[in-house]
């Protein structure tokens, strides 16, 4: 299973977030998806200065009012870039190919995360989530 859209935002912060809102509103549309997984940036189980711009980011959704059945679930981060940079800092890549690759397979890896413990009755998330909505 691979991510739907991995969105980057922008260095103007309002431009960025409504290009992804027009974005996301049609892939929603587009696949009919009912909510999506945000990856929650964490720690060592403590929130970092990220924390904050993505709990924004998943308020200024709600705020808009484009999408109110939209389930959201935070799921914990922690390591997924940095796991995925020990397996490609041998290849030899561009500075922008190695960061497209990392947040690909970060993204790929914060989904598989979720599906497993999701997919496994009784499992607990390997390193928690923010909370239980849209989970």
């Amino acid at each position: 299973m691979t991510p739907v859209l991995k969105f980057c935002r922008q260095r103007d912060k309002k431009d960025g977030d409504i290009a992804i809102m027009d974005e996301l509103k049609s892939k929603i549309s587009e696949d009919n998806l009912s909510g999506f997984i945000m990856g929650y940036p964490t720690y060592r189980s403590r929130t970092v200065k990220m924390t904050s711009v993505v709990e924004n980011f998943v308020d200024g959704l709600d705020r808009s009012g484009k999408f109110p059945d939209l389930s959201v679930c935070y799921w914990n981060e922690f390591g997924s870039s940095k796991n995925v940079q020990l397996l490609l800092e041998h290849l030899g890549l561009s500075r922008n190919e190695f960061k497209r690759i990392t947040d690909m397979f970060a993204a790929s890896g914060i989904l598989q995360g979720y599906l497993d413990f999701h997919n496994n009755p009784g499992s607990k998330p390997w390193s928690g989530v923010k909370d239980d909505k849209g989970c």
